[in-house]
C-alpha cells in the first residue's frame, strides 16, 4: 500500500510498462490491431508526492453510447486487451494488477490507455510456467495435475494427500455441463477446496488473481459474455507450440500424450480447434 503512493515509482513502473507493451502494433492481426498507450511522466514536475502526467482524452469502456457514437469495434479492444494482458502474465512477467474500467480508457482512434501504475505486480518464470500448466490443467479437467501443480508452487502445505486435493477438485468442478469458464465461477469452486487444505498464495500470486478478475470485469464492459479462461486458452497453446523451451515441451507431452505413450486424441483436437 505505501508503495502504491510512491509516485516515483509509480512513474518509473509507468515508462517499464510503456517499454514493454505499448506499441502501435501487436502481435495479434494486424487488422485487429489497436495500440496500447501509456502517458508519458514529465519528471521535471514529478517527485514521491506528485505525479505530473500527459493527458489522454478517452472514452471509459462502460460508456456503451459513447463508444457505440465513436463507431469503435469492441471485439479488436478486447482482443488487445487481452493480448497485452497475457503478454504480461505469461511472457514478460511484469503486470497491472488493477486494470478494472476506472484505470483504462478507449481513445477515439481505437487504442487502449491504461492510467495508475501504483498497484504493479512482478511474477518470475517458474510461477508464469506454473499459470500456464494450471491452467492446461484446468481446461482438460485433469484435476490431479491441477492438485500436482499446487504443490509444486508450494500453494499447499508439505505431506498434504495430494489425490484428495484431486478428489475435492473433481467434486467442486461437479458435471462438466455445469462448468464455467467464467474467472469468478472458477474462483468459487476453488475457493472450499483452498480453505479444506489450508492453501497458501504468494502474494504475487494473490495479485495476478486480482488482476484476472479485473481484467474479466473491465472486458464484460465490452462484451457481457467474455470470459478469460476460454479467451486465454488459444494464447496459451499458441505459447506452447511455439515455446522450445524444456518446461514449455513438458507441459505439451503431458497434455497430448499418456504414460504408455498413446495420443490423447481429444485433446490434440482440442489444440488444433484453439
Amino acid at each position: 500500500m505505501f508503495d502504491e503512493i510512491d509516485y516515483i515509482l509509480e512513474g518509473k513502473n509507468a515508462e517499464r510498462f510503456a517499454t514493454l507493451y505499448s506499441h502501435g502494433s501487436s502481435g495479434v492481426n494486424s487488422e485487429a490491431s489497436t495500440s496500447i498507450k501509456v502517458p508519458k511522466v514529465y519528471w521535471n514536475y514529478t517527485c514521491k508526492t506528485i505525479l505530473t502526467l500527459e493527458w489522454i482524452d478517452g472514452i471509459k469502456l462502460t460508456d456503451a453510447e459513447r463508444i457505440s457514437k465513436a463507431n469503435l469495434n469492441r471485439k479488436r479492444m478486447i482482443d488487445e486487451g487481452l493480448y497485452c494482458s497475457l503478454r504480461q502474465l505469461l511472457e514478460e512477467g511484469f503486470f497491472h494488477a488493477d486494470p478494472h474500467p476506472g484505470n483504462l480508457v478507449a481513445t477515439e482512434g481505437g487504442s487502449l490507455a491504461y492510467f495508475d501504475f501504483g498497484m504493479m505486480g512482478d511474477i518470475p518464470r517458474h510461477y508464469r510456467v506454473g499459470l500456464i500448466q494450471m491452467l492446461v490443467h484446468y481446461v482438460n479437467r485433469d484435476s490431479l495435475g491441477l492438485a500436482n501443480d499446487f504443490h509444486s508452487l508450494g500453494f499447499v502445505p508439505e505431506g498434504t494427500d495430494l489425490l484428495a486435493v484431486a478428489d475435492a477438485l473433481r467434486f467442486s468442478f461437479g458435471d462438466v455441463r455445469r462448468q464455467s469458464n467464467d474467472f469468478q465461477g472458477v474462483m468459487n469452486h476453488l475457493y472450499d477446496v483452498m480453505y479444506e487444505f489450508s492453501f497458501s498464495l504468494p502474494p504475487d500470486y494473490a495479485l495476478v488473481i486480482r488482476a484476472l478478475g479485473s481484467l474479466e470485469g473491465t472486458a464484460k464492459a465490452l462484451d457481457p459474455e467474455f470470459k478469460v479462461i476460454e479467451s486465454a486458452y488459444p494464447f496459451v497453446i499458441g505459447r506452447l507450440l511455439a515455446d522450445p523451451s524444456p518446461d514449455m515441451r513438458k507441459i505439451l507431452r503431458e497434455l497430448l500424450i499418456c504414460d504408455d505413450g498413446s495420443i490423447r486424441w481429444n485433446r490434440l483436437e482440442r489444440l488444433v480447434h484453439a
